[in-house]
């Protein structure tokens, strides 16, 4: 016979898949003792309190490590983040734990997205379920307690009356119990809200950069999977653009500036690409454009449209109000061809986008 999982019961089954995903059949590299493994919980905690970290299994795992002293170069690393960014930017920390921590490949990375969602069907199952609970307990009660009072009514023996009454008092009795089940059903359901809204941000925080807000080069990937399937006979286009000069920028006036030019650079791709268009960080001071359903003249205007507004645009420097230098980029376009995959599109764009690096910067090359 197919045993169906309750909410509850296929919810223990993720956490499980969780904790495998994350520490390994037999927990190879957290194979501390009880009270060492307390310990250094103990002192992760706050540690990810103060830097203000999601609580997610990464963070616990990476800051675990750290308190443990097991491995010299994740802490040097983990202190030169906190020094230059005040925490631990999330695509630091997934930097960090893969190199350091974990053997993740893309295949688990898929997994952990697919958990994600299946957890997040979890926490709705949950709460369908209490809600059915506390309504047919609902039904019953009154049920109950209507059938004594109609019999009570009645010319009965005093004998069966007072059976009747004491029936009464255990229905009504039970009212209140159910009361006080849905008073706790309500607080339950506020924590699987809270819970439900965590898995999103987690989610959310696993495929955007945390410094520009643009999606991150995992999204990257999987959204140019989904856009060539939707769109298999349609054009899609990439737009890989470089910030020219950024080494020198970041030189001359510190990494603070430097992040405040990359954020800037993210609100500007949101702000003026078109609405069908998803602009992503790929790393460093590196960005691209997918372009659905455009082709590579299409796509050519709207980077010299982009090229242009950058270039004509005068930032200041937020303590002395003094103008920085003009800020420019340099394009690369290229269209999907038959049979493309990922790398082939962006080969071609990056190869565009070097030559325009290369012949003077701030201008669009298209692929040939």
């Amino acid at each position: 016979m197919l045993k169906v999982k309750t909410p509850v019961a296929k919810g223990r089954c993720l956490l499980a898949r969780y904790r495998l995903f994350f520490w390994g059949e037999e927990d190879m590299k957290f194979s501390d003792d009880s009270a060492n493994a307390a310990s250094y919980l103990r002192q992760a905690l706050p540690l990810m309190m103060k830097y203000k970290l999601p609580p997610t299994p990464l963070n616990y795992a990476l800051w675990y490590t750290y308190v443990s002293k097991k491995n010299a170069l994740l802490n040097k690393a983990l202190d030169d983040a906190i020094e230059r960014h005040g925490t631990c930017p999330v695509e630091v920390s997934e930097e960090l734990f893969m190199e350091y921590v974990s053997d993740v490949d893309e295949t688990k990375e898929q997994d952990m997205l697919a958990f994600q969602t299946e957890m997040s069907d979890v926490v709705d199952g949950l709460s369908s379920s209490l809600v059915k609970t506390s309504e047919d307990s609902d039904v019953c009660v009154k049920a109950l307690q209507l059938g004594v009072e109609s019999v009570l009514s009645k010319n009965l023996d005093p004998k069966l009356k007072d059976d009747l009454h004491s029936m009464q008092d255990n229905a009504d009795a039970l009212s209140d119990s159910n009361e006080m089940f849905k008073a706790s059903m309500l607080s339950a359901q506020e924590e699987i809200g809270a819970l439900k809204a965590k898995l999103e941000e987690s989610r959310e925080l696993a495929i955007k950069d945390a410094l520009t807000g643009l999606y991150n080069r995992r999204h990257f990937d999987s959204s140019y999977d989904d856009m060539t399937t939707l769109n298999h006979d349609g054009d899609v286009s990439l737009i890989m653009m470089d910030v020219d000069n950024f080494k020198s920028f970041n030189d001359t006036y510190g990494h603070v500036m430097g992040d405040q030019i990359l954020k800037f650079i993210g609100r500007f791709l949101k702000r003026e690409c078109d609405k069908n268009v998803v602009p992503f960080r790929l790393g460093g001071e590196e960005f691209a454009m997918l372009c659905p359903t455009t082709n590579l003249q299409a796509a050519h205007n709207m980077a010299e449209l982009l090229r242009s507004k950058l270039a004509k645009t005068q930032l200041k420097h937020q303590k002395t109000g003094v103008d920085l230098p003009r800020l420019t980029a340099s394009f690369g376009v290229a269209q999907k061809r038959a049979d493309d995959v990922l790398t082939d599109i962006v080969e071609r764009a990056d190869e565009a986008m070097y030559k325009a690096k290369g012949s003077g910067r701030n201008q669009v090359i298209i692929e040939h």
